[in-house]
C-alpha cells in the first residue's frame, strides 16, 4: 500500500506541488491521472474513515506525515482490500508496477501512454519487479485453438457487460450521475467527483482554473432548476464558487460560468 500512500500524499500536497513529481517513473498528465483516480477510488470507499481524513491533512502539511498516522491509513486501507476484492483490484490497477520486459518491448500501460519496458497497474502483486516469460506468447503461437477460444469467451463476457449497463434502470439521474473520472474540454486535464462530494479540478477562478492545495468539495443540487441545470457548489477553503451544469446524458454534462455563458464540457471517461 506504500505507492497508494504515496499517491494519495501527491493528491494532498496539490498539483502545483507535484508538478515535478515522479512516483514509480509515472510523471506529468500520467501522474496527474493516476493521482485523482486514486483519490476518487480510496475516498469513494473509505472518505469518512478518520484514518484516511487524518493522513490526507497531515499530507498536506510540508512537515510530513507521522509515522503512526501513515501506518494507520496503511492498516485501514489494506483492511479494506481484504473485506472487499474490487476495492483492492482498483488500487492493484492503480499503483504504478514496474514490468521489465525480456526483449525490450515497448507496453502500453493502463492509463493511455507509451512506457518503454514497463507497464504500470494490472498486476496481482503491488511493488514488485515481473518479468514478462515469452513462454507466455509462445504458448499463444503454439496454441492456436486455445488461444483464439480464451479470446471468445472474452468477448462474450465484455458484450454482456455491455448488454447489463444498457439495460433500463442502469443508468444514473440526478446528482448521483455527475459522480465519476472526467475529460474536461478545456483541456484543464481529468476532474474527479467521489461519492462523498470529495472532488478535484473544479473549482475555476474566471474561467480558468484553480488549485491552491488541500481538499475540494463539489455540491450537486439534488433536482435541476426551472431551466433543466443543476447547481454545482465548488469549496476549496477559503474560495467558493457556484455554477449551473447540465446533464445532457449520463456522460455528458456543460458546465456554466456565473454569467450563463459556457465554461467547460465534460464527458465520461
Amino acid at each position: 500500500m506504500e505507492i497508494i500512500l504515496r499517491l494519495l500524499t501527491a493528491w494532498a500536497q496539490g498539483a502545483a506541488r507535484r508538478a515535478d513529481a515522479d512516483i514509480e517513473g509515472l510523471t506529468g498528465p500520467n501522474l496527474e491521472s493516476v493521482v485523482r483516480q486514486t483519490f476518487a477510488v480510496v475516498t469513494e470507499k473509505l472518505g469518512n474513515e478518520p484514518a484516511i481524513q487524518d493522513f490526507l491533512a497531515a499530507a498536506k502539511a510540508e512537515s510530513g506525515v507521522p509515522a503512526g498516522t501513515r501506518a494507520a491509513a496503511q492498516a485501514a486501507l489494506e483492511q479494506a482490500a481484504d473485506r472487499d476484492q474490487t476495492f483492492a483490484a482498483e488500487l492493484r490497477r492503480l499503483a504504478p508496477v514496474r514490468a521489465e520486459t525480456a526483449d525490450g518491448w515497448t507496453a502500453r500501460d493502463l492509463h493511455g501512454s507509451v512506457a518503454t519496458g514497463s507497464i504500470y497497474g494490472g498486476s496481482n502483486v503491488v511493488g514488485q519487479n515481473i518479468r514478462i516469460k515469452n513462454k507466455v506468447i509462445n504458448y499463444a503461437r503454439k496454441n492456436p485453438v486455445a488461444a483464439g477460444l480464451t479470446t471468445l469467451v472474452v468477448a462474450v463476457i465484455a458484450i454482456a457487460a455491455i448488454l447489463a449497463a444498457t439495460q433500463p434502470g442502469n443508468s444514473q439521474a440526478g446528482a448521483e450521475a455527475f459522480v465519476g473520472n472526467w475529460t474536461a474540454s478545456d483541456g484543464s486535464g481529468i476532474k474527479v467527483l467521489a461519492a462523498d462530494g470529495r472532488c478535484d479540478g473544479f473549482y475555476y477562478n474566471g474561467r480558468e482554473p484553480l488549485d491552491i492545495g488541500g481538499p475540494m468539495t463539489c455540491d450537486v443540487s439534488g433536482k435541476p432548476g426551472a431551466n433543466g441545470r443543476y447547481t454545482l457548489t465548488v469549496t476549496q477553503k477559503p474560495n467558493r464558487a457556484t455554477y449551473e451544469a447540465a446533464l445532457d446524458s449520463a456522460d455528458h454534462i456543460v458546465v456554466y460560468a456565473d454569467d450563463g455563458s459556457p465554461l467547460y464540457e465534460l464527458r465520461r471517461r
